[in-house]
């Protein structure tokens, strides 16, 4: 017979999904910081990449989640 998990066990399996939140969390709040601190001009210059402006590239990441969203919607 195979025990029940204990409050042990699941800290032990929760740990590395609460680390990769926390990751996320710390490199979004170092993204924010970097971009609040680029002038308009520098914000909405034009890149060498995928997104024409650094503008344009963070659009595109917010926008994701509401795209997924509505996608996931049509879905039978």
């Amino acid at each position: 017979m195979i025990a029940a998990p204990t409050i042990d066990d699941e800290k032990l399996l929760c740990r590395p999904f609460r680390q990769m939140a926390r990751n996320g969390r710390l490199a979004n709040r170092r993204l924010d910081l970097a971009c609040a601190a680029l002038s308009a001009g520098e914000w909405e210059a034009e890149r060498t990449s995928f997104f024409p402006s650094l503008k344009a590239t963070m659009v595109h990441l917010l926008d994701r989640p509401v795209l997924h969203r509505h996608a996931a919607r049509r879905l039978p």
